[in-house]
């Protein structure tokens, strides 16, 4: 048994990663260092002895990666799948996609099946990809803003919801509904207090709420609001 697997017919001469994965994130640089440290090897040895410290070695320069799997098909060839994080949010606009985990931000291809429509955030024209590096989360973190446009959905009804778009710049997040205002938040004021305004008007009998055209919930200790 011993000699089987340690046989030369288990050496790893190619590595083949799954279409797919290279499609969803075609990075070169990428693909290129995890194979480099795998070519050679004994299928066994890697897979049950050495994948662990490695594995670490190759998410931390990659940190767009949670983990790859490998599996020996035969004459010294192994397939590679990679498994990638699950993102916080894809923000997107007329120029581009960008993914962000923490507070590192990923560009991907509009064919990428990375991007989900559940954790789609809008931006305006003008960030362009060189703009998104962690300066982008320099008023507002990353765990802040997530746990906001959670709270946020939580209250309005996801059902509610056309877009969300973010505005990094000024702070804001502006909720487009699908029947109903759209609705203004400052993500540096308590969004707790903002939520418990808009409950407020929605609630009351004072307020013709699909008359409404925008309710500003953020700008000062008022609300604004601007009808039809």
């Amino acid at each position: 048994m011993q000699y089987t697997i340690l046989s030369d017919d288990y050496e790893i001469k190619e590595i083949r990663f799954l279409e797919k994965n290279i499609n969803d994130y075609p990075n070169k640089d990428m693909f290129s260092k995890i194979q480099s440290g795998i070519i050679g090897e004994n299928y066994y040895i890697f897979k049950y002895l050495k994948k662990g410290n490695y594995e670490k070695q190759i998410l931390d320069e990659f940190n767009i990666l949670k983990s790859f799997d490998i599996n020996h098909i035969g004459n010294g060839v192994a397939i590679l799948n990679v498994n990638y994080v699950d993102f916080d949010f894809i923000f997107t606009n007329d120029n581009s996609y960008i993914a962000s985990f923490g507070e590192n931000m990923f560009s991907l291809y509009s064919g990428s099946s990375l991007i989900s429509e559940n954790n789609k955030i809008k931006i305006p024209n003008y960030i362009k990809k060189s703009h998104m590096d962690k300066s982008f989360f320099y008023k507002v973190n990353s765990n802040l803003l997530k746990s906001q446009i959670e709270d946020i959905k939580n209250i309005v009804g996801e059902e509610n919801i056309d877009y969300i778009k973010y505005i990094p710049g000024a702070s804001r997040t502006i909720v487009y509904q699908n029947n109903g205002p759209d609705l203004y938040f400052n993500n540096l004021v308590d969004i707790s207090l903002q939520l418990k305004k808009y409950r407020g008007i929605v609630a009351s009998s004072l307020v013709n709420y699909k008359s409404l055209l925008e309710i500003d919930l953020g700008s000062n200790n008022d609300v604004i609001i601007k009808n039809k």
